[in-house]
């Protein structure tokens, strides 16, 4: 197993968690939206990430997800599927798909 591999697998984990946390709080009357999109976005970086990784695309220590989608591109990955599921949280700051519903749903894929 590569590093590469192994840092995808570790990012799909975590990835995960933010997706368990952000279904968790996101109807909670006691939690901000904010912080409810911290975990959405974390989540879709986390999944980013992963396909950065597994693909060896060197990019730098950011938290921006175009940025990250951007630098996919650039090296002819796609980011995103129709049959991906989409959950979506409103405000201007924060819209975010969180098409790695799907993907770390498959992340069984990469073991």
């Amino acid at each position: 197993m590569t590093h590469g591999h192994e840092e995808a697998l570790r990012a799909l984990r975590l990835a995960d968690r933010g997706i368990v946390a952000f279904r968790a709080l996101k109807n909670s009357p006691e939690v901000s939206l904010a912080s409810t999109c911290l975990f959405a976005q974390q989540a879709v970086e986390k999944c980013l990430k992963a396909v950065l990784f597994e693909c060896d695309i060197a990019f730098p220590p950011i938290h921006d997800l175009v940025r990250l989608a951007l630098t996919l591109q650039e090296h002819d990955v796609a980011v995103a599927s129709s049959s991906a599921q989409y959950i979506f949280v409103g405000t201007n700051s924060c819209v975010i798909s969180l098409f790695c519903v799907a993907t770390s749903a498959s992340s069984s894929h990469l073991s």
